[in-house]
């Protein structure tokens, strides 16, 4: 008689994810599977996990009532995290969360939307309009160096990494020869997880705050003088009333820009190209003969492997999601990844469509802090896909054991992957 296989517990492979586990880092879709069929909304040690699209949605709505970020460092899981820190680590946490909480995606109500609509004086679609042009002038400097070195290349590190990253430099005024310092901040700070891996707190706080002191001296440079449209724009942002930023209030919002205005599509990039390389290969060719399909593909390709796959938000009240009671100052774990697959909203949600109609996906979010980067990095993707199929129409994957995934159940997204061209 044969028996059936026992799962492990759905605590004990939830742990496996947040512990970074290479298993479930490298495919957690089974697990988004379980959770949203056995456990939708989970009550998980200090978090309570939500994975099914409604309810996701439900919450990214209802901005009042969760918060987004840690709530003045009320949520649970940061709680949780500053009773188990040291007293050294506790003032370093406390220091790096209330920085990051200066961003616009850690801000609410009233203070939020002054914020966002200053910075979306510098984002309009009018000004990324405009970038087009380089950001296609910087894909093709790079596919020229990755072609004059041969047929093979790691894309990462040659192309997905330093397109956007160079494009965000350009934009905010930070010198090129910059990135390499820049990029290990960076890393530095999403290791950190927003204090959920205590190993990476010395190293995510030296490296905020050599980035704000970093930006700070552009700041002081630029001010007063010529400026990319973008930095000026910020610089000189100015609301109906003659509100402006203040520069304590500027430097986590460019600090944020920085990170995310390249990690994000850093990780589509490689995740995309994998996605349509290995998993379905068929619609890397149906790119190949219609590349007008390339926009729609960049979509379904957020949908379908997110780069960022977590997000959170704290009850600032007591309620309920999906008849399960929230208690107030509850942390939510929102699963971006399981959502943007939940088969109650997406035909064969598990299968890479470019030609998908329907696709209402939350890959950039919902409600008031949707991505206001979000057509940067629609933009941004698209030309990054449309050149490599341009240029390199016989590309294909040189070595998939060599594919490696970062460790952080957050943000996902490649550190590797090796292509012949």
């Amino acid at each position: 008689m044969e028996h059936t296989r026992r799962r492990p517990p759905l605590s004990l492979e939830f742990d496996g994810l947040v512990a970074c586990r290479p298993d479930q880092i490298e495919d957690p879709y089974a697990l988004y599977a379980r959770l949203r069929e056995e456990d939708p909304v989970y009550r998980h040690t200090d978090q309570i996990v939500i994975s099914r699209f409604d309810d996701v949605s439900q919450v990214l709505l209802d901005a009042g009532t969760f918060l987004s970020g840690h709530a003045g460092l009320r949520g649970s899981r940061v709680r949780a995290a500053l009773n188990a820190a040291s007293p050294e680590q506790h003032n370093k946490l406390v220091e790096v969360l209330e920085f990051r909480g200066g961003g616009l995606n850690h801000l609410n109500d009233e203070q939020h939307a002054r914020l966002r609509a200053l910075s979306h004086r510098a984002f309009t679609p009018r000004v990324v309009g405009r970038l087009e042009g380089r950001i296609r002038d910087i894909a093709h400097e790079l596919l020229d160096k990755i072609e004059a070195h041969g047929s093979r290349f790691e894309l990462i590190e040659a192309y997905a990494f330093q397109l956007p990253l160079f494009v965000i430099c350009d934009m905010l005024d930070v010198p090129r020869q910059d990135s390499d310092i820049i990029r290990g901040w960076s890393n530095n700070i999403a290791a950190f997880q927003d204090g959920t891996n205590a190993a990476a707190l010395d190293a995510a706080h030296a490296s905020m705050f050599a980035l704000r002191d970093h930006l700070r001296a552009v700041f002081a440079r630029r001010r007063g003088t010529h400026t990319t449209d973008v930095m000026g724009a910020l610089l000189a942002a100015e609301g109906d009333d003659g509100d402006q930023f203040s520069e304590d209030e500027l430097l986590p919002v460019i600090a944020h820009f920085v990170f995310a205005g390249h990690e994000t599509t850093t990780n589509l990039i490689g995740n995309g190209v994998r996605a349509l390389l290995i998993d379905q290969p068929d619609q890397w060719q149906l790119l190949l003969e219609d590349p007008e399909l390339v926009p729609a593909a960049v979509d379904e390709l957020l949908r379908y492997d997110s780069p960022v796959q977590l997000t959170n938000r704290t009850a600032a009240t007591d309620t309920e999601i999906a008849s399960t009671s929230i208690r107030q100052w509850d942390t939510l774990a929102l699963i971006i990844g399981a959502a943007n697959r939940d088969p109650e909203h997406f035909t064969e949600p598990d299968r890479v469509d470019v030609a998908r109609r329907q696709n209402r996906h939350l890959g950039f979010g919902l409600g008031p802090h949707f991505c206001l980067g979000a057509a940067l990095t629609r933009v941004e993707t698209t030309i990054a896909l449309e050149s490599l199929i341009d240029r390199f129409p016989d590309l294909g994957v040189a070595d998939s054991d060599a594919i490696r995934y970062r460790p952080d159940h957050r943000l996902r997204g490649l550190e590797r992957l090796d292509l012949t061209s």
